[in-house]
């Protein structure tokens, strides 16, 4: 028998795991050639200086709120690796550490649970902000209709806070064109009306 070993678990405890196959099987492995991962320096770099806009630090003077939205475990989104630069900002703009919260843009996926939080967004964030689960049935604010007739039903702490963040990544998706960007605030902060709405494919009559 011919093995291949391919990593697995993600977020649940990454480990490798032996795929198995018959020795008369032309067995293949397409390796992704990945690039160099960005360093903390690196990161902390494009906060202070990001690339066609203000820093955070600007956009947050003379408000006194502020929340971030971060995708769930079902997206590889490395937010323990930026909120502490996003923290930062936000403090170094003038907004208070009580003044900020983390909700947690799941869409109509699972809550997060404490030891899920921790590891999306690292032990001390996650034990130092309110972290709240967005939930598509409650605490929403309708903010109108679209030209299509969409609802468009957002989550309260987002809507009120004088700065809103999203945390989340680009990827191709095999239904809804691609993943992130604004996506993290629908369907990621919607209410299930809009998310089904917004979420379905289209029909032709």
């Amino acid at each position: 028998m011919k093995s291949v070993t391919i990593p697995w678990g993600s977020w649940r405890g990454n480990k490798k795991i032996p795929l198995t196959f018959p020795n008369n099987w032309k067995v293949t492995v397409a390796s992704m050639a990945d690039g160099k991962d960005v360093s903390q320096a690196e990161i902390r770099k494009a906060f202070a200086d990001p690339i066609g806009q203000e820093p955070i630090r600007k956009l947050a003077e003379g408000k006194k709120t502020a929340v971030i939205a971060v995708d769930d475990l079902t997206r590889p989104t490395q937010a323990y690796r930026f909120l502490p630069f996003i923290v930062d900002e936000l403090n170094k703009g003038g907004i208070q550490e009580e003044d900020i919260k983390i909700i947690l843009a799941i869409g109509s996926h699972r809550p997060l649970m404490k030891a899920d939080q921790e590891k999306k967004l690292g032990k001390k964030m996650a034990n130092r902000f309110p972290v709240f689960n967005h939930h598509p049935y409650e605490n929403l604010v309708n903010v109108g209709t679209t030209s299509r007739g969409t609802p468009v039903q957002i989550n309260r702490h987002f809507i009120e806070a004088d700065v809103k963040i999203g945390v989340g990544f680009i990827t191709p998706h095999p239904s809804a064109g691609f993943g992130g960007g604004g996506k993290i605030v629908i369907p990621g902060l919607g209410s299930m009306e809009t998310i089904i709405k917004n979420h379905t494919p289209a029909h032709q009559g």
